[in-house]
């Protein structure tokens, strides 16, 4: 919201609500500890309050006193009339970001700068498809399917459903049974993988969507279905039921978000891929309005 708390907090973690006193809130705390940046000086307590620190007991009072000032002016600004938050849960494409094992690792040459005595500054960008943040056409797993300018942009745009589910290892069809989806919803889950794009490579133990899970999302009529990390299907998986199930039901697929920012709850999903039409999928930029 502002310079001094752009370049002094940073990234400000969540920790997920729990009673006071629970050995559930300390574990989270922990968690949340041992993910969070270096440079991490302070993290949020949902429902509960704030811990921050520093070299000194003055440090840390400053820090959190400006995260205090920085949520004031936040929340004085989501309530402007007209002013719809906009809250960015793409993740940065950069050099050392995680990448899918043999997917092609992004690259950035510089072809142009102006420091060089050039009129402009230009680089060359080398990337998979499905880097980042990306959606996945039906091609992609699908011989005949559809291809990605063949994918109508009101499948990744519309009423968007943050389901917590975190603390499991999958997300089956149980875990979904409470999950207020309606037909039509785009269903984005928030799980543990949020905090894995903060350690140093990827990680190859990611929560996945199970092949009954596709099929209660199928039954629901849901049109799209994200996850916050590269993959919805299991790491290792040789036969993709999951991808193949909802690609094949008509159900569009969203990975590589970051919903650490974000509150469960509903939204309007704003996800648009790179426009090529021919392609199996495509990195894109996703948004959530409240």
């Amino acid at each position: 919201m502002t310079v001094t708390s752009e370049e002094r907090l940073h990234l400000t973690p969540v920790v997920p609500p729990a009673s006071s006193g629970s050995r559930e809130l300390a574990d989270g705390v922990a968690a949340t500890v041992a993910s969070a940046p270096a440079d991490t000086q302070v993290m949020l307590l949902a429902r509960h309050g704030i811990i921050a620190w520093g070299a000194s007991m003055q440090q840390a009072c400053d820090v959190a006193d400006l995260a205090e000032y920085t949520a004031r002016i936040a929340i004085a600004h989501a309530a402007l009339p007209g002013r719809p938050r906009v809250i960015d849960i793409s993740v940065a494409n950069e050099r050392g970001m995680h990448v899918y094992p043999g997917d092609p690792v992004l690259q950035v040459e510089s072809v142009r700068r102006i420091a060089k005595g050039d009129v402009c500054n230009l680089s060359l960008l080398t990337m998979g498809s499905h880097t980042g943040t990306h959606v996945d056409a039906p091609y992609h797993f699908l011989a005949g399917g559809p291809r990605l300018g063949d994918v109508p942009l009101d499948r990744m745009v519309g009423e968007a459903l943050v389901a917590d589910l975190r603390g499991r290892a999958a997300v089956d069809a149980a875990a979904l049974a409470d999950v207020p989806v309606r037909e039509g919803d785009i269903l984005l889950c928030l799980t543990d993988n949020s905090r894995r794009w903060s350690a140093p490579e990827f990680q190859r133990d990611f929560t996945y969507l199970t092949a009954d899970a596709a099929d209660w999302l199928d039954t629901r009529g849901v049109r799209a279905v994200g996850m916050d990390y590269l993959s919805i299907e299991r790491f290792g998986s040789e036969d993709f039921p999951v991808h193949h199930r909802l690609l094949g039901a008509g159900v569009f697929v969203i990975e590589g978000l970051d919903l650490r920012a974000v509150v469960p709850g509903r939204y309007t999903l704003v996800c648009l891929p790179l426009k090529f039409p021919d392609l199996d999928g495509a990195p894109a930029r996703a948004v959530l309005l409240t």
